[in-house]
């Protein structure tokens, strides 16, 4: 029978061709967040540095609609760091910026890992008949919480 090249942490290395191998992978958890500003591009470039020198994330400032500027945050957990939180992360993005900008709204795509880990908790505690095979709507899209 063929064989793995790779030892599998658990199970045999032999692997059946009549019922093949499984492979799990996971990273770490990335939370999107994005803080829109009224100012310029150069402020949310300066906002969007600040935020990549305190916490070690991906992080971009970008025109957006309204005269705005986002600044999009990728907050990966990485080695011993979690995620950053999000209103650390505002925090930094708000005192970074000039007098003349400010934040007019922030929010998060997808979930927080504490929010991710609730709604699992949530749905796990849950018996099998009453779980739901389709995602929530995600608030912020007006569905429910």
């Amino acid at each position: 029978p063929p064989s793995l090249t790779l030892a599998p942490d658990f199970g045999p290395s032999d692997v059946s061709p009549s019922k093949g191998a499984a492979v799990v992978g996971a990273q770490p958890y990335v939370t999107n967040y994005n803080v829109a500003i009224d100012g310029s591009l150069e402020a949310g470039r300066a906002a969007a540095a600040a935020v990549r020198a305190r916490f070690g994330v991906q992080v971009m400032a970008l025109p957006h609609a309204e005269g705005l500027v986002e600044v999009g945050c990728n907050l990966q957990a990485g080695g011993a760091r979690d995620s950053p939180a999000v209103g650390d992360v505002r925090a930094c993005i708000e005192a970074s910026l000039p007098p003349s900008c400010s934040v007019r709204k922030a929010y998060v795509i997808g979930l927080a890992p504490n929010d991710a880990l609730a709604r699992a908790v949530d749905a796990l505690s849950r018996d099998v008949s009453e779980r739901s095979t389709f995602p929530r709507v995600h608030e912020a899209c007006g569905g429910p919480p």
